[in-house]
């Protein structure tokens, strides 16, 4: 009777542990994608940042009748 119930008990933690290394696994796997993903918006972030700071920097130093227009926004990647 003992065995039978330490067999049972045993195979309970095994599906436990199995269980929560699935459920971590899953978590860290979203975790990683929404790391990369937010690396790829603070890009897109510091290029257009970049963009806007050259353009009104030319804008308040060299604007004269007749100048070139801005260059056109960054494209997403």
């Amino acid at each position: 009777m003992t065995a039978a119930i330490l067999t049972v008990l045993g195979g309970v933690v095994v599906a436990v542990v199995t269980a929560g290394g699935v459920a971590l696994g899953h978590v860290y796997k979203r975790l990683s994608d929404v790391e990369a993903e937010v690396k790829s918006v603070k890009a897109q972030n510091r290029k257009l940042w970049l963009w806007a700071r050259k353009h009104i920097d030319l804008y308040y130093r060299h604007r004269t009748e007749g100048a070139p227009d801005p260059d056109p926004l960054p494209d997403d990647e």
